[in-house]
């Protein structure tokens, strides 16, 4: 094969890796961080955020992971998305914590290690969480299955998801809210991002559960923008609420 063949199927190639690479967009900022020693001009699997659907999303997270504008904004919405919680809260339900970005945001914000609960559906992403944060509870299953085994006696202050909800069936999003909200304490709010315009629950599932969202923050310099939202009971008295969280 000739040298310019070569290099005629070497450029065809990475196009194609950069329409990949194009597709992973909407993870930008995502649930990730840089894996140490990761040798940018090799070509690895790198552990970042993967919950049920959205294994497609690992190109273009590992093309991000070695950014530091990408960090930047990583911490920036990890502290959004914690920003309400404090030691006060009580115990901690992550879910896809990837490797472990808004974990180590609740660490600083005062939740001690030892409650926090992280769910991971990757069992590789699930054992580098339980070396990372040893004291942590790090249970490797299926979200859709927590409240039916490992997690059926649990109750928690507050809830931190990174799980792509708008990839999830809308049965699948209000059996997981049902659950999270049977198992939180009376003050607790379960707290989600997303790259969408809106919260990214369906009115009709908030309307059924008694649960209303409220956007806490958003990221104008992400690209795309991401939002916060807090989801809570549209029952509490919002003072209440705030009191707790003071």
């Amino acid at each position: 094969m000739g040298s310019e063949q070569r290099s005629g199927r070497w450029r065809l190639r990475h196009k194609n890796q950069r329409l990949r690479h194009s597709e992973c967009d909407m993870t930008d900022c995502c649930n990730v961080e840089p894996v140490h020693g990761w040798d940018q001009s090799a070509t690895v699997k790198v552990q970042c955020h993967v919950s049920i659907d959205d294994a497609f999303f690992l190109p273009g997270c590992a093309r991000r992971c070695a950014s530091p504008r990408s960090r930047h904004r990583a911490t920036r919405l990890a502290g959004l998305m914690t920003k309400e919680i404090s030691a006060l809260t009580g115990p901690v339900l992550e879910l896809g914590p990837g490797t472990g970005v808004f974990s180590s945001a609740l660490l600083e914000r005062g939740i001690a290690e030892r409650d926090l609960t992280l769910i991971e559906y990757e069992r590789d992403i699930a054992t580098m969480l339980q070396d990372r944060f040893p004291d942590a509870r790090v249970l490797q299953l299926d979200v859709r299955e927590m409240w039916k085994t490992a997690l059926s006696r649990s109750f928690f202050g507050g809830v931190v998801s990174g799980l792509p909800l708008l990839a999830m069936r809308p049965d699948d999003v209000r059996a997981l809210l049902a659950g999270c909200f049977s198992n939180l304490r009376p003050h607790g709010a379960l707290y989600q991002f997303t790259y969408g315009p809106k919260c990214p629950v369906p009115v009709e599932i908030f309307d059924s559960l008694g649960l209303v969202s409220k956007r806490i923050g958003w990221t104008l310099r992400n690209i795309p923008p991401a939002g916060v939202y807090r989801i809570s009971r549209r029952y509490q008295p919002m003072a209440l609420i705030e009191q707790r969280r003071a």
